[in-house]
Order: C-alpha cells, then sequence, then structure tokens
C-alpha cells in the first residue's frame, strides 16, 4: 500500500462508516449511543469469533471515539490487513448501534500464518586503515517472522547475521503470545548474540541478551515483568571490562502512539525497564525514547537509549534515520539514510563507534529485500578486542 494512502486510510478512515439514517458528525459528538452487537469479517486468517474474543469487544457498551480509534489500530498493529473499515448500522431499539468490522486479509504476508521476511545485504568500508580489509566484508542479514502461527495471533522470529566469509556475526529468536499493540509485532520471550566487534551498535554493553516476560494492558500502554539476562563472552560476544552475565527479575512500561509497519506514521514510542541485581552495582536501568515525524516527501525518525549499571557503567546510542517512500499499492519501497552513534563505559573501560548506512528498501509478497552501503568506525576501546575464530 502506497504510503501516503495508508496514512489516510488510518487517519481519516477512522469515520469513513456507513451509517444508514444517522449523521456521520452527530454519532461523533454523541455521548449516548451504544453498541448493541459486533459483527466482524472478511478475513480468512482469523476466526471472527476468535477475534472478537481477543479484542475483548462487549456489547452494550458506549459507542466513543477512543474506542473505534484504539480498535482500528489494533487490528492494523497486527500486520495481518490490508484495510480495516468500521461500519455503524443503525438499530432498531433506540440509541443503539450495530457496529460491523470489515477487514481484508494483507497479500503481502504468505499464507494463513502470515509470514514475511527481510533480506539485508550491505557493503562496508571502515574509516579507519588501521581495521584492514577483514572488518568490512559483505554482511548477508536474513529475517523470517510469523504474525499468525496456529492461526490464533502467536508471533514468531527468528533472525541470522552472517559475513562474506561465511562468519556468524549474529543470531536472535523471538516468540510471542496473542497481544495486540500499536507497535506491529512485539515479543515475549527472546534471546539474541551478537559479535560486538563487527555489529558494535547491535550490543550496548552486552554481547547477549535474553528474557522471558508476561505482558499485560496498563492504561495507555503495556506494562510486563519477568526474567532478563545479559552475558558477556569474550573474544567475540562480549565487551572487555564488562560484568561476565547479570540474571535479575525484569520489569518494563512502554508505550507507541505510532503504527510501525514498513514505514512508522508519526508518533512516538518510550520504554523504561528496571532488572534490579542482588548487588547495586549489577542494577541495570534503561531508557528509549523514539519519535518519527512526517515531513515533505520523506519521514524522519529519532531515536535515544540509555543504559545503566549501576554507578559503574552506562551505554548510549543515538540514532537518525530519514526514510523516503516510493513504490506502489502492493508494493512498497524507498530510499533510506541512517546514522548511529554508541558509546560504552564500565569502570576503566571505554569505547565508542559510529556508522552511516544508506540504501535502498523494497516490500512485496512478505519479503523486504534491503540493499545498502556502511560506512563504520569500529569500536575504539582502551583494552584490545581478541579476532576470535568463526563459529
Amino acid at each position: 500500500m502506497n504510503f501516503y494512502a495508508h496514512i489516510t486510510n488510518i487517519i481519516l478512515g477512522l469515520w469513513l462508516c456507513q451509517i444508514p439514517m444517522v449523521n456521520a458528525a452527530e454519532i461523533i459528538r454523541s455521548k449516548s449511543l451504544i453498541i448493541e452487537s459486533i459483527h466482524i469479517k472478511g478475513s480468512d486468517r482469523l476466526p471472527s469469533d476468535f477475534l472478537e474474543n481477543e479484542l475483548k469487544i462487549k456489547a452494550n457498551v458506549p459507542l466513543t471515539k477512543e474506542l473505534l480509534q484504539d480498535l482500528q489500530l489494533k487490528l492494523y498493529g497486527l500486520g495481518l490487513f490490508e484495510s480495516v473499515i468500521l461500519g455503524i448500522e443503525k438499530s432498531e431499539q433506540q440509541g443503539h448501534i450495530k457496529l460491523n468490522i470489515d477487514l481484508r486479509d494483507d497479500p503481502s504476508v504468505v499464507g494463513s500464518w502470515a509470514v514475511g521476511g527481510t533480506l539485508s545485504i550491505s557493503k562496508g568500508e571502515a574509516t579507519t586503515s588501521a581495521i584492514g580489509s577483514e572488518s568490512s566484508p559483505m554482511g548477508i542479514r536474513t529475517e523470517i517472522i510469523a504474525r499468525n502461527i496456529l492461526t490464533r495471533l502467536h508471533r514468531g522470529r527468528i533472525e541470522v547475521d552472517m559475513d562474506g566469509q561465511g562468519i556468524y556475526r549474529g543470531i536472535s529468536a523471538s516468540y510471542g503470545f496473542p497481544r495486540f499493540s500499536k507497535e506491529g509485532v512485539q515479543f515475549d520471550s527472546s534471546i539474541q548474540v551478537n559479535d560486538v566487534r563487527k555489529r558494535y551498535m547491535e550490543g550496548m554493553g552486552f554481547g547477549g541478551r535474553g528474557s522471558a516476560l508476561w505482558s499485560y494492558e496498563a492504561g495507555a500502554g503495556t506494562f510486563q515483568y519477568g526474567l532478563g539476562m545479559f552475558t558477556n563472552r569474550l573474544p567475540r560476544f562480549g565487551y572487555p571490562g564488562f560484568p561476565s552475565s547479570i540474571v535479575a527479575p525484569q520489569f518494563s512500561y512502554e508505550q507507541e502512539t505510532r503504527l510501525r509497519q514498513f514505514f512508522p506514521t508519526e508518533g512516538h514510542r518510550y520504554k523504561i525497564t528496571l532488572m534490579p541485581a542482588g548487588s547495586s552495582n549489577k542494577t541495570i536501568y534503561r531508557a528509549q525514547l523514539s519519535y518519527s515525524k512526517v515531513i515533505p516527501f520523506s519521514i524522519l525518525t529519532l531515536d535515544g537509549q540509555y543504559q545503566g549499571i549501576g554507578r559503574k557503567g552506562n551505554s548510549h546510542r543515538l540514532s537518525a534515520q530519514l526514510d523516503i517512500p516510493l513504490g506502489s499499492r502492493r508494493s512498497e519501497g524507498g530510499l533510506f539514510a541512517k546514522y548511529q552513534w554508541g558509546q560504552d563505559r564500565y569502570e576503566d573501560s571505554k569505547f565508542w563507534g559510529r556508522s552511516i548506512n544508506i540504501g535502498l528498501r523494497y516490500h512485496s509478497f512478505g519479503l523486504i529485500a534491503e540493499l545498502a552501503f556502511k560506512i563504520v568506525r569500529e569500536p575504539q576501546i582502551s583494552t584490545s578486542l581478541d579476532s576470535g575464530d568463526g563459529l
């Protein structure tokens, strides 16, 4: 779907309803209309009764603008539907209406499990000759994601990052239980490892991360609690001088006002996380703030992350990305440019790095293809990172 048409569908389409014998403006202003019944149709991927149950829609509740907006954003956020149209029909009972939800399955994801993926190919060039040519081979990153596993809204994802020499630089896997979110796909359990010498921006103080969390809606956001794990395994999957491992309870709260699909809509996301370890020096606290804005012919996204480890260490990641949408109704593409900067410190260990990515992204039939050229400054550190062997 064309980006600007998609934005129009979300923002203006919230009130494009079929309203026999009822004026739309009158319904928006009214505080007394009651939803008599809900009917969902149009999807071959999800049974209407299951979807109605997961949405927790109940009859005999007041009709409000906030309720309709929440329903549409939740349904779009699943990444399963090309269009979501809310139809309001007058009931025979005075002061009541019938709510019809007409869905159209998105053909750009494959099958009833809604499988998609990403293939990213990048050619890097180091900004310092001391790094040597070995540090900048071609990178190939492959991701497979399913948004409707077992046709019950379970979500799964696996990603493999490999360089042109066949050495694995990163592996991650995630799984999520049925849950709605504007982000598009959120996961409740995940594990990830990265070669921080070659994928410095992915690590943020630790080469390995894992979590198992329980999530539920809390106000306008999502609260999560469970167990988190951070690890450093030298020489490849760890930061010298940082703690080798931290395992602790994890609590977080996040709120998303954007709809993040191939391109984000305008809005923001913030997330705060606390992992109270047994020692105050190992307690982890994190904060993230991201903001997207539609500007002429493009979308600008700014992102900042901070992580503290007690009073001994901290990490920063800052990025700015500019997307220029191109494409048609059933496939989307765009040019992008992204700048990243990072810094990590723990006691006497300090290092930093930066990268610039310029490339092209294209989306069709569930696959996102990305070709990019990357200019990288490898982490400059106070202690050397051994070369290590490939996996």
